[in-house]
């Protein structure tokens, strides 16, 4: 995940409540109130970083966190082999 604004700074994790996180960013320390969807999203965030930095807007103080899926190197290989051989899905076929 790439930031091209000021605004956007890397939060540290440091805890994770029944119903808040707290964060570190820079100097300033952050208590966040989570719903049961922004907990579930923060969970899987760590999960797939596989560290505890976390996208932080220092304008609207609210994180940002990228939930979409981490593919392994492995699998990565395979995709791209799949790929270079390019998708048959019959269409191209004559009668």
């Amino acid at each position: 995940m790439i930031f091209l604004d000021d605004r956007y700074e890397v939060g540290v994790f440091e805890s994770l409540g029944d119903h808040d996180v707290k964060i570190l960013v820079g100097n300033t320390r952050y208590t966040i109130e989570l719903d049961p969807a922004d907990k579930a999203a923060l969970e899987q965030h760590l999960i797939n970083q596989e560290n505890l930095l976390i996208p932080f807007d220092t304008q609207t103080k609210k994180m940002v966190l990228d939930v979409g899926q981490n593919y392994h190197e492995a699998d990565m290989e395979e995709l791209i082999e799949a790929a270079d051989r390019g998708w048959d899905d019959g269409e191209n076929e004559t009668p």
